[in-house]
């Protein structure tokens, strides 16, 4: 998943730099070992923030077994 970088983004318009951020990963998911390591590039546990991305963190946790070997 990649940060798509344009004003259309933005909801709130609280996010400066939003061109910055265009084309570059938000979550990158790397094979380490015999595991897996999935990052996110923003935190999405913080609070009541970013209600929307605590979908992908459990995803990530409940189907860690379900991603391509």
């Amino acid at each position: 998943m990649r940060f798509p970088g344009n004003d259309s983004s933005i909801l709130s318009g609280l996010m400066r730099g939003v061109a910055e951020t265009r084309g570059r990963p938000a979550i990158l998911d790397e094979p380490v070992g015999q595991g897996r390591v999935v990052i996110f590039s923003t935190n999405p546990a913080y609070r009541w923030q970013n209600l929307g991305e605590f979908n992908m963190l459990a995803n990530s946790i409940l189907h860690f077994n379900d991603f391509p070997k």
